[in-house]
C-alpha cells in the first residue's frame, strides 16, 4: 500500500525459510535488518536483527525461528525511529505528535524506546501520515513509526499500530489528549480540531 501511493519505504524481501532468507540478505544487500511479519513474537531474543557489512547471516540468525511463518529483510537505513502518536477521524488527523526515539532498550537501537524527544513536525514525515490515514479512511488513535535517514532526511516507513503504547504517556504530557479523543471517537463522539493538529 504504500508504495502504491507514494509513501516511503527501505527496500525489502520476504523470505519463508533459510534459502529465501540468504537470497533476499544477498539481494537487499549489507547491511540490512531481519525483522518479523506476522508475529509478535520476538526473533533470537529481539525485535529485530541487524545483518552487518561482512557479516555471515548464520552468525546472527542460525536457524529458522519455528514462531515466525515469514520474516521481512529490508536495506538498513541509518538514523533514528521517529514515533507519530496520533488521532484521526475519517482519515483526517485531529491530533499528532512527533517523538525521536533518543533510547532504547537494545544498544543497536532496534529495541522498545525508553526515551523519547518530542520534535517539530519533520515535514516529510507529516506528509507520509496523512497521505496513509486518508488512503485508510483511518478513525481513531494509534502511532506510525518511520525511520528518518540521518543523512538524506528521507522517511522510511515502519509499522502503524492502531492502539495506545508506550509514548502516549508522552503525547499526554505534551498537551495531545490522546485518551480523550480515543474515547470520543470510538464513541461517535464529536471532536474538535484546531487549525494545525501538529
Amino acid at each position: 500500500l504504500c508504495e502504491t501511493i507514494g509513501v516511503p519505504v527501505a527496500t525489502r524481501r520476504l523470505a519463508v525459510d533459510r534459502e529465501t532468507l540468504k537470497a533476499a540478505v544477498e539481494s537487499i544487500g549489507r547491511p540490512c535488518i531481519i525483522k518479523p511479519v506476522d508475529s509478535p513474537a520476538l526473533l533470537f531474543g529481539g525485535k529485530a536483527v541487524i545483518v552487518g557489512v561482512g557479516v555471515d547471516v548464520d552468525t546472527v540468525a542460525p536457524s529458522w525461528p519455528a514462531e515466525h511463518d515469514r520474516l521481512c529483510i529490508q536495506r538498513f537505513v541509518t538514523g533514528r525511529r521517529h514515533n507519530v502518536v496520533f488521532a484521526a477521524q475519517a482519515g483526517r488527523v485531529v491530533g499528532a505528535v512527533e517523538f525521536r526515539a533518543v533510547r532504547t532498550d537494545r544498544v543497536d537501537h532496534t529495541g522498545y524506546s525508553t526515551v523519547v524527544r518530542s520534535v517539530r513536525p519533520t515535514p516529510s514525515i507529516q506528509a507520509a501520515s496523512e497521505v496513509l490515514l486518508a488512503r485508510l479512511e483511518y478513525t481513531g488513535i494509534g502511532m506510525l513509526q518511520f525511520m528518518l535517514d540521518e543523512k538524506t532526511g528521507e522517511p522510511s516507513f515502519l509499522e502503524l499500530n492502531p492502539r495506545l503504547g508506550g509514548t502516549s504517556g508522552a503525547a499526554e504530557a505534551c498537551g495531545l489528549p490522546i485518551c480523550r479523543l480515543m474515547l470520543d471517537l470510538g464513541l461517535g463522539r464529536p471532536v474538535t480540531t484546531i487549525a494545525d493538529p501538529w
